[in-house]
């Protein structure tokens, strides 16, 4: 069954099966001027949302949100060229094998 092929994979799947494409990644996003110019962008994203005055509660949590999406997105960026680990397994001698 896992021998089959994925055929509804998420975009960051199908990003991650060219390697040319995770190379080219990680070499993008090792440059420090992509850093800083992030940094900045989103410091002044912050700022134009904070601005904005907000006189309800409804406007300062759209603001919030706002904030947090992008925070989110430059996450996700950032590690969209990173494979994910497999946790070791560990063995616990107090469990029952039902495989012998």
């Amino acid at each position: 069954m896992a021998d089959q092929p994925n055929v509804n994979p998420t975009p960051r799947q199908e990003f991650q099966t060219n390697k040319q494409f995770i190379t080219l990644h990680r070499d993008m996003m090792q440059q420090p001027m992509l850093t800083i110019s992030i940094q900045y962008a989103i410091l002044h994203f912050q700022r134009l949302m904070c601005d904005q005055r907000s006189v309800d509660g409804n406007t300062a949590a759209q603001g919030f949100y706002k904030i947090q999406g992008a925070l989110e997105f430059i996450d996700i960026l950032k590690k969209l060229g990173e494979m994910p680990t497999e946790s070791p397994t560990r063995t616990d001698p107090h469990k029952i094998n039902h495989k012998v």
